[in-house]
């Protein structure tokens, strides 16, 4: 099969998924997961960058970090899915009781293989850090499209 190669176009929305409980001083992780369509694979050489934004401290996964299942597909070059993903925030000691926003930037590279379609998109998931209460955590997911 070949794919082709297409910009991506317009934005995708913004989706809203992921609660991190902490306190000031803590040190806690905050869970992701990429959801993607079954037909839909994430190429392993391409740059797949997953950003997060807090209001302290911006942290990068990449490369290594990024991992999962080899496709039956071309397993040299997609993972089928990606693993589950941890974000280790240290939160301030000085920080305020209160809600904080979490922005994540995920850039990646996928092929839709019942299309034969490759693109790259950046998707935006907002999350929230409620510092000062108590809860159960609850992961960011980014839903990936078929296109």
């Amino acid at each position: 099969m070949i794919f082709l190669l297409l910009p991506a176009l317009g934005s995708a929305a913004v989706q809203n998924s992921g609660v991190v409980y902490a306190q000031p001083g803590q040190t806690v992780v905050l869970n992701l997961q990429i959801d993607n369509p079954q037909e839909v694979l994430i190429n392993k050489d391409a740059p797949t960058r997953l950003t997060l934004t807090t209001p302290f401290k911006t942290l990068i996964l990449e490369g290594e970090a990024i991992k999962g299942p080899d496709a039956d597909y071309e397993p040299q070059t997609y993972f089928a899915r990606l693993d589950p993903l941890k974000f280790k925030l240290d939160v301030p000691r000085n920080l305020k009781k209160g809600s904080y926003p979490l922005l994540l930037n995920a850039d990646v590279f996928m092929c839709n293989t019942r299309d034969g379609l490759c693109y790259m998109k950046t998707l935006q998931v907002k999350g929230e850090l409620r510092i000062g209460e108590k809860g159960e955590n609850q992961p960011m997911v980014v839903k990936l499209p078929k296109r």
